[in-house]
């Protein structure tokens, strides 16, 4: 058998990146969900909008690409994780196989190359994919490419060769239109040309004139594609904008130079060696003993696989000549240079572009593409400076913290989308139908926020509006000290969102407060403050304009479709409170009091005190005071919330009912 294994190291090295790829990044796959721009391919099936109209005033390709995708995955977001998945996978194979090609009998290198291309942690967006997997086909569309321009010039017959040239510039064009900034792996392409002929000279003037002569294709398919970008396609878009970019550089020509400058450096070292050390301390910093034992269990079954694999292969004393030579230093040097060319070719058009890599804001993004060369970089300086047999250690390192930080990160997002599929059940708990022209104005714990509207109106209105119309019906946008003065004034403001043009009216609004800590989604009403101790000060602020009657309190409930937020929560306290929060609104104090009598008979409570309310005033009208005073003892018991709640009753007693108010500050020495 492991003769065949030796035979055979592509297939098994395949199969190993295969397997490591499914412990990386598949444990936590059907927790996950939507996020940010996620949301914006429902957003246009809520009204009438074709996804590729979305996308095709900023970049035609993803528009494209999404008009393909989307009809077909829908909105099930585990298949898009595993689609997501697929292509990462697919594009560390196709990496492998580039490598292949042009250093061939280097299996060892070859492999960790590949498995540190495929578990490098700096790209933390991964969980994010319905809008990424756009962003991993254009990365692989790319590698590909390069792959097929190199078979090309390797081919003999005249025939297989123009095939291969016009899938490799079809290739090309496809990753330009998707992500122009990806057009820094045309250098990479020229690169690689260079070894692949005879010279021992690699810069000689014939390697170069061969190199030209067989890039110019593609070089004539870049330069056709930056005339198409740079005078004809204009973006309406402000950070996609060449004339708004232009402009930057002409009034500010010297400050945009010295930016630049700084920016290579920094990003250079935010992709190549922080990557392996920020992603790790943030994700593991947040997690809990238990899921970062799980996490480092799963980095030890893939360093253990690749232990197995470099000793069962005989990688290590049997994959190349260079490889046992330990003076032959050129190879790596090789390496080494392109992949800095590589990582400098991705990083560059990104900074020109007025953009940088960041751990935070999801700025990220832009180390992805950067990923082919730190792979080559970091490995090649492992087998420059590292010995024969210590190199192993390293690498078994890095992918050890990488699995690591994927689980970890993954972790993060389950969370998020946890606090947002909770949010928009707990909302249809409490409001069986929302009054059209509503303008809903969330506040998700931090780590989970919202940052534009589309994120709250798409899913509330495939829940209260499924059928498609113009605009959205039922509208929504962040709260924040923006939005805070658009509320007093009462402010109507027209909102174009890629290509979707409605009226946000901040007159009708509708908060909904999820503090953190565990308490349930509150919706306000401006009429009786109920506000909890654990909500932000923006809610303070905004609460009394919440029109709770903006609920339509005597319409069919609507039901979330379980394709887009999975089956319904258990009917944990949060449900409970929220029945209760419309039997009161309802005025149907007998059924309140039902429910209330059975949270207490099964001994459920909530941990935030708040939230007794409902059922305290329900126990109040219907005279039953052995049940209010019990829960009055239980709000009591709480101190910062009773304090709270009587300080916000104080200065609100107009809309307060008085003997709720009464039963739980009288005592209060400062009431």
């Amino acid at each position: 058998m492991f003769l065949w294994m030796r035979k055979n190291q592509n297939v098994i090295n395949i199969i190993v990146l295969i397997v490591i790829a499914l412990i990386c990044f598949l444990p936590l796959s059907n927790q996950t969900g939507y996020y940010l721009n996620d949301w914006h391919p429902l957003a246009g099936k809520l009204t009438n909008k074709s996804v590729y109209s979305l996308w095709s005033f900023e970049r035609k390709g993803v528009g494209f690409l999404f008009s393909i995708t989307y009809p077909i995955i829908q909105d099930n977001h585990f298949m898009w994780q595993l689609f997501t998945i697929s292509l990462r996978l697919l594009g560390a194979i196709g990496f492998y196989w580039l490598l292949n090609l042009v250093w061939k009998k280097n299996s060892y290198f070859n492999l960790s190359a590949a498995i540190i291309f495929l578990v490098y942690p700096g790209f933390m967006q991964q969980p994010i994919a319905l809008t990424f997997s756009n962003h991993y086909i254009g990365y692989d569309l790319a590698i590909f490419s390069l792959i097929f321009s190199i078979l090309a010039i390797k081919s003999r017959p005249l025939l297989i060769k123009i095939i291969l040239i016009v899938v490799a510039l079809f290739l090309q064009l496809g990753y330009l239109f998707d992500y122009e900034y990806m057009l820094g792996f045309e250098i990479v392409r020229l690169v690689l040309f260079l070894f692949l002929f005879d010279s021992p000279r690699l810069l000689a003037i014939k390697n170069l004139k061969k190199v030209l002569l067989n890039g110019a294709l593609y070089i004539i398919g870049l330069c056709a594609f930056l005339y198409w970008r740079l005078f004809i396609f204009v973006s309406s878009r402000p950070a996609t904008n060449i004339d708004l970019l232009k402009d930057r550089y002409i009034n500010s020509p010297i400050d945009m130079g010295i930016k630049i400058s700084i920016e290579i450096i920094r990003d250079f070292i935010e992709t190549v060696w922080q990557s392996w050390s920020v992603p790790f301390y943030q994700t593991a910093s947040n997690t809990d003993p238990k899921h970062f034992i799980i996490s480092v269990s799963l980095a030890v079954v893939a360093v253990i696989i690749f232990i197995l694999t470099i000793k069962f292969l005989n990688l290590e004393n049997n994959s190349s000549p260079i490889t046992a030579n330990e003076n032959n230093k050129i190879h790596y040097n090789e390496f080494i240079w392109v992949g800095l060319i590589a990582i400098f070719a991705a990083i560059i058009p990104v900074i020109l572009s007025n953009r940088e890599v960041k751990y935070n804001l999801q700025m990220d993004r832009y180390t992805l593409h950067a990923t082919l060369g730190v792979a080559l970089f970091i490995t090649g300086l492992i087998f420059k400076w590292i010995n024969l047999h210590s190199r192993k250690y390293i690498l078994l390192f890095l992918l050890f913290l990488s699995v690591i930080s994927h689980y970890n990160n993954s972790l993060t997002y389950v969370e998020w989308w946890e606090n947002q599929r909770t949010l928009w059940w707990q909302l249809s708990w409490r409001a069986p139908d929302i009054k059209d022209g509503t303008q809903i104005l969330p506040l998700l714990p931090f780590g989970s926020r919202l940052q534009e509207g589309a994120e709250a109106w798409a899913p509330v209105n495939a829940i209260y509006n499924p059928e498609p119309s113009e605009v959205p019906l039922i509208t929504a946008d962040v709260l924040n000290a923006e939005n805070m003065v658009n509320i007093y004034l009462k402010n109507k403001s027209i909102v174009t969102f890629r290509g979707i043009q409605y009226t946000n009216d901040f007159s009708l609004p509708l908060l909904i407060s999820y503090p953190a800590g565990g308490s349930c989604a509150h919706i306000i009403d401006g009429d009786r403050m109920e506000l909890s101790y654990y909500d932000e000060e923006i809610i303070y602020r905004a609460a009394p304009f919440s029109q709770i009657q903006r609920i339509d309190v005597s319409a069919s409930p609507h039901i979330p479709p379980a394709s887009i937020f999975g089956k319904e929560p258990e009917h944990d306290w949060c449900y409970y409170y929220q029945k209760a929060s419309l039997l009161r609104q309802q005025e149907n104090w007998t059924e309140a009091s039902q429910l209330g009598d059975y949270v207490l008979e099964q001994n459920i409570f909530p941990v935030d005190q708040s939230e007794w309310l409902p059922f305290l005033e329900t126990y109040l009208i219907l005279n039953n005071a052995e049940k209010a005073d019990l829960i009055i003892a239980k709000i009591k018991s709480d101190t910062p919330t009773l304090e709270n709640l009587c300080g916000v009753w104080k200065y609100e007693k107009p809309h307060l009912n008085p003997d709720v108010m009464n039963s739980l500050c009288a005592e209060l020495p400062n009431y």
